[in-house]
């Protein structure tokens, strides 16, 4: 099951895509509306052909909406003045639609994501305010002008709020976790230096220790061996008295 929302816009109001963005970027809401193949920004906003045919960049992110754009009009039309009628007399409505006024209809499924339901109350809430449009509920009791495209635009600026500080909370997240990153880069690097220090340290003797010990080890050799030669007799031979 699908819901569906509609907007009748009087006569001669219906924007272009010109239009349509100059109120959204007026009213500071994060859409744009797209032409496509051979439209133009002049041309009265429509979509292009069929199904998600209706191009929009919310929040920079392209997005493709089921969107339809036609006029009321006698049995044929799309949207049949007289069955539109009878509906807003159901649904508790005084409004009342001519023929030649513009219809924008809208579908989606009841569980649409926060951040796909928006742009569609932000056009149907920008055609209510700026261009005297009408809106209605194709399967409910909910329709009015100003009050309830406020109620509409309201939420959508809602969902676009949680959605940035939401993105603010990532973004720190990954600012800390790459700070985080670099401080144990610096530790690791810091502990693998010691490391290295500790392991230079226990290879032995700078070569000037070395140098030293061998310098000592010969002169204390020499020593001993002159006095085993002159403890055993077998040093040099002392010459004979008044020989020369």
């Amino acid at each position: 099951m699908s819901l569906c929302y509609e907007v009748a816009v009087p006569q001669g109001k219906w924007p272009s895509f010109a239009a349509m963005n100059a109120a959204l970027a007026a009213r500071d809401f994060p859409l744009t509306v797209l032409c496509q193949g051979e439209q133009k920004p002049g041309d009265p906003m429509v979509e292009f052909d069929g199904f998600l045919s209706f191009h929009v960049r919310f929040m920079g992110e392209l997005q493709e909406m089921e969107v339809y754009c036609g006029p009321y009009g006698n049995k044929g039309y799309d949207r049949d003045t007289e069955e539109a009628n009878e509906l807003l007399e159901e649904i508790g409505s005084d409004h009342r639609i001519k023929d030649g006024d513009h219809n924008m209809n809208v579908g989606f499924g009841p569980r649409i994501p926060d951040e796909y339901f928006a742009p569609y109350c932000f056009l149907m809430g920008t055609l209510c305010l700026d261009f005297d449009g009408y809106g209605y509920e194709g399967q409910g009791p909910s329709h009015g002008g100003e009050d309830w495209a406020q109620d509409l635009l309201d939420h959508a600026s809602g969902i676009v709020e949680y959605i940035r500080r939401e993105a603010a909370k990532a973004k720190e997240a990954a600012e800390l976790s790459a700070k985080a990153k670099v401080q144990a880069d610096a530790d690791l690097m810091a502990a693998q230096s010691a490391e290295l220090a500790e392991a230079k340290a226990k290879k032995g003797f700078p070569l000037w220790r070395t140098l030293a010990v061998i310098v000592v080890a010969l002169l204390v050799a020499e020593f001993v061996d002159k006095n085993i030669y002159n403890f055993t007799g077998t040093g040099p031979t002392a010459a004979p008295n008044g020989s020369s």
